[in-house]
């Protein structure tokens, strides 16, 4: 029994199957399953445009118009529903976002912490791929005449889902082996059948379950061996996220620390923000900081942009980390509050917003998974709303009993006065290392200090951490200070004696029963965690109580010949000044006037790059269009002006059969061109017949005939093309058929 497959079939059925196998890579990077469906959909409406255009001829560019639109006018139902009409058709909000995830989503995935899932335009990556594989793939397979060249498409697609995936590989067996099959085992079909898929006889139906066989023999082999052969794991498996640094450097930001006698001053009953969801005894943090040169705690980002490092702030999915344990939801209105960093709970598995701000705040959000630190660039302003879900933390260190110190990599301290390593040997003392060290420089700062913001009627204490600050607060009979203070002297004094701990600046409002919290600047506090095997960081609170004044209410004065003491007040009323105003609230996102402002971007900056990602392309096919026409204009002006008159008798002979072939007729190149006539048509065989004269005459044709002549060509020219209907016109000023050509037979015998 004859069985016959059409070759279109077979070949969008391995276009299909490879395209998918090739996105199979992107699991890495974006985690789940609905990315693959996106991109295997965005597969069959290109090969549905490259079918179309196949099957009616359409001239490539103008396929490549139609998939262009189609792109754009299924891509909402496809890859970005939220932002289309129903869910299915297409607003302006949609266009702007295919057209700026066409150019900017790739490096947002890069900068993105695996899983990515769905957020933002991130999926536009696998359906731009999935379709663009389709359509080139398709088209090369039906058009060219070595269609082995369409295997280039899906390869490309698996080759950027290995760069822009992670160190390790979602499944060998898909990507290399079974990939490898399936593309091999096309090319040996369309070599051997380049027209139809026929399976009839015995003996090729052997000769292709052999083949089936070898080839299923050989994948099974170079899997098995493969990775046991010599210097098969010599390098690490190379993805370019590994050597992409993150976009924002935290270093742009002054330290959030700098700003909190601003809270308790200017902001000490603003309502900054409310939360709802807080479980009890939890503290919301702001910023994280494990960076100390002397001057201010701050965060920096590691060398070669480690991952681990405090600085680095990437972009996260859906989900930011695995869930450890019962979460809760914890959702937060912004109202006062005026800054760059996030205000978080616990250890954050993921943050969604809200407002008529979401999709900036979305777009600009950065988060650092080692600290439980996020910051938004664009900052953050009134009617903004966060939801998180958190896993809660320990509320007190009593969990850090039995544990060693953990080893962790933190930046080196600088510039710290050596009465820190001198107190904290006093108080350390015969404790036993870890926690018990930990808890005794803790008791130690809470039963011996005093407290004192310097407001109205306390003690003077002067704001600050540096090292200046240090030496005073730690020298004196008493220390005297309020949260920055004692905070920082314990995080220094924990990391002087072996263990890594770091300043946490965030907030301690009091809790009703239920319902929501209003948060204010009075609420700003600053605590220390250090880090402990098995059981992470964990929060040391070393500030007296408020009721805990000190001895003697008197200024803790410095010495005047101190010359690093003058220079680190000096310093820190700098910094002072650059604090937000009372009524900017918090920790403003204005930059240092030593540092260069981050950008901001105006508010409807998605337009113009919609604009360009659809206008650019429309352009570039525009003038490839006119530059199609301008040549076959140019080339008919040098035909009618350039040479001997003979010579332009045969050019014009030769316009007239340039002519026929753009509209698709089978002139035969060897022919004579009276032989030609017949198939361009009956009124053409007297241009012939005086084509050969001219040719072929004893005498030279004469200026007048030239012009006689071509005239007739131009005329002749017009009714053709008047016959072949407007898409007949538009197909032959469009087509490449006589620019290919050549001069190569085009007029026939002489």
């Amino acid at each position: 029994m004859k069985l016959r497959i059409p070759a279109a079939l077979v070949d969008g059925g391995f276009l299909c199957a490879a395209t998918v196998l090739a996105l199979v890579g992107f699991h890495s990077a974006y985690g789940g399953s609905r990315y693959l469906v996106v991109g295997a959909l965005g597969t069959v409406a290109g090969l549905g445009m490259a079918w179309l255009g196949v099957h009616f001829r359409q001239h490539p560019l103008l396929v490549a118009a139609q998939s262009a639109v189609v792109f754009f006018l299924v891509g909402g139902a496809i890859a970005l529903p939220s932002t289309a009409l129903g869910g299915v058709l297409p607003t302006a909000t949609t266009v702007r976002d295919l057209g700026s995830g066409i150019i900017n989503s790739w490096s947002q995935l890069l900068t993105t912490q695996p899983p990515a899932g769905a957020s933002g335009n991130l999926l536009v990556v696998p359906y731009l791929c999935g379709f663009a594989s389709a359509t080139l793939g398709f088209s090369m397979a039906r058009r060219l005449s070595r269609p082995v060249l369409a295997v280039a498409p899906p390869t490309v697609v698996l080759a950027l889902s290995i760069l822009l995936g992670t160190s390790r590989p979602v499944s060998v067996l898909f990507q290399g082996a079974v990939f490898g099959a399936l593309c091999l085992a096309w090319v040996v079909l369309r070599a051997r059948h380049t027209v139809s898929y026929e399976l009839t006889h015995s003996a090729r139906r052997s000769r292709l379950a052999s083949g089936a066989v070898l080839l299923s023999a050989a994948s099974a082999l170079g899997l098995a061996v493969g990775p046991s052969l010599p210097m098969a794991n010599a390098h690490p498996r190379y993805v370019l996220r590994n050597h992409v640094q993150p976009p924002l450097d935290p270093a742009q930001y002054p330290s959030p620390l700098n700003a909190y006698r601003s809270y308790l001053e200017s902001q000490k009953n603003l309502q900054l923000f409310s939360v709802t969801g807080l479980p009890a005894g939890a503290r919301i943090r702001l910023a994280t900081m494990d960076a100390y040169d002397g001057l201010v705690w701050s965060v920096v980002n590691g060398a070669n942009g480690a991952t681990d490092a405090s600085g680095y702030f990437a972009r996260v999915g859906d989900e930011i980390t695995r869930p450890v344990g019962k979460t809760s939801k914890v959702s937060i209105t912004v109202e006062g509050l005026r800054s760059v960093w996030v205000p978080d709970v616990g250890t954050v598995t993921s943050m969604s917003f809200a407002g008529p701000r979401a999709g900036d705040l979305r777009n600009t959000f950065r988060f650092n998974p080692q600290t439980d630190t996020g910051v938004v660039t664009s900052g953050l302003t009134a009617g903004d709303r966060l939801t998180m879900a958190v896993t809660p933390q320990p509320t007190s260190a009593v969990a850090a009993a039995g544990h060693a110190p953990a080893s962790v990599s933190l930046p080196t301290l600088t510039n710290v006065p050596d009465v820190v390593q001198a107190k904290a040997s006093d108080i350390v003392n015969g404790a036993s290392k870890g926690a018990n060290a930990a808890a005794s420089l803790e008791s130690w700062l809470k039963a011996h200090g005093g407290y004192s913001d310097g407001g109205s009627g306390a003690a003077m204490s002067l704001p600050g951490h540096g090292a200046a600050r240090m030496l005073t607060f730690l020298s004196a009979d008493q220390p005297v200070g309020d949260d920055e203070q004692f905070a920082s002297a314990l995080a220094l004094m924990a990391r002087q004696s072996g263990l890594a701990a770091r300043v946490v600046m965030g907030f301690a409002p009091a809790q009703p029963a239920a319902g929501t919290v209003q948060v204010t600047g009075a609420d700003i506090s600053v605590w220390t965690e250090v880090d402990f095997d098995g059981v992470g960081w964990l929060p040391f609170f070393p500030t007296p109580p408020k009721t805990q004044v000190p001895q003697q209410q008197q200024a803790q004065s410095q010495p005047q010949n101190d010359t690093v003491n003058q220079q680190q007040h000096r310093h820190t009323d700098n910094e002072a000044n650059n604090a937000p105003a009372a009524d900017a609230g918090a920790d403003s996102h204005k930059v240092a006037k030593t540092t260069k402002p981050p950008v901001k971007h105006p508010a409807h900056r998605g337009i113009p790059v919609a604009v360009l990602a659809v206008g650019l392309p429309l352009l570039l096919i525009a003038v490839l269009l006119g530059g199609i026409i301008g040549v076959k204009a140019l080339r008919r002006r040098r035909r009618r002006s350039t040479g001997t008159t003979g010579q332009r008798i045969h050019a014009g002979w030769v316009e007239i059969v340039d002519t026929a072939r753009d509209l698709g007729r089978p002139i035969p190149s060897k022919a004579t061109r009276r032989e030609m006539a017949q198939f361009v048509g009956a009124g053409i065989v007297p241009l012939a017949r005086r084509a050969d004269e001219a040719s072929f005459g004893p005498d030279e044709p004469t200026e007048e005939q030239v012009a006689t002549f071509w005239d007739e060509v131009t005329q002749s020219r017009t009714d053709l093309l008047a016959g072949a209907g407007a898409g007949g016109r538009a197909k032959a000023a469009l087509s490449l058929v006589s620019l290919r050509q050549g001069r190569r037979g085009q007029g026939g015998s002489r």
